[in-house]
């Protein structure tokens, strides 16, 4: 699995894909989930010894094409199409645990934001909520201390040392980066409400005025 976007003529669009080998073939699949959210598969995938991968596929009523080189972790390189040509870069998505993310769950201080990090829990699905904006955003670790947003941000969690509480390196698809230190700007409260054999459980935020 990986994720990132592509720019043509300053409109950068986000993008889940998929690569698989399977048997002798190499099949590839793109989500574009702003735009219809569907998987679209390439009926033209071609990778050699050197990285080099080209994926081609039919999406929005025409050809697009994406030509880049794996190094690593990160595929990235030109794309083209009938709106005109730009630049893509994906990134590798990290299986992480849950248990790895819960340290940093909670609130940051983001500026005038507060940014509140969550995981649902049957998913293994991570995500942050804007308090400001009310937006839920998902984010995709590429290890168990970066994430990447759908809104093309990479987020770095940071330890001043190994007691103390994470901070946040926010980075913006411009390049800005911003500190989130850790906030508590609310009353936590456990709940259970039990109901027959399933008991729910939660944290009841409330504000400290």
């Amino acid at each position: 699995d990986w994720v990132g976007g592509y720019e043509i003529d300053g409109d950068w669009r986000f993008v889940e894909a998929r690569l698989e080998q399977r048997g002798g073939d190499l099949l590839a699949g793109l989500v574009f989930r702003f735009d219809s959210g569907r998987v679209i598969f390439a009926d033209e995938v071609v990778a050699n010894e050197d990285g080099q991968i080209r994926v081609a596929l039919d999406h929005d009523g025409s050809r697009q094409v994406f030509d880049g080189q794996l190094n690593g972790e990160r595929i990235s390189g030109t794309i083209s199409g009938a709106d005109g040509s730009g630049d893509f870069s994906f990134a590798r998505v990290h299986d992480l645990d849950r248990a790895a993310y819960e340290p940093i769950i909670g609130n940051y201080q983001l500026g005038d934001n507060v940014i509140l990090l969550y995981s649902v829990q049957d998913f293994d699905w991570f995500y942050y909520l804007d308090t400001t904006a009310q937006r839920d955003v998902r984010l995709y670790p590429l290890s168990e201390h970066s994430f990447f947003s759908e809104l093309g941000e990479i987020i770095e969690v940071v330890y001043q040392d190994d007691n103390g509480a994470p901070s946040l390196i926010w980075r913006s698809r411009d390049g800005t980066d911003m500190t989130a230190s850790r906030a508590n700007p609310y009353i936590e409260e456990e709940v259970r409400y039990p109901f027959g054999d399933i008991t729910l459980t939660g944290t009841l935020l409330l504000p400290d005025t």
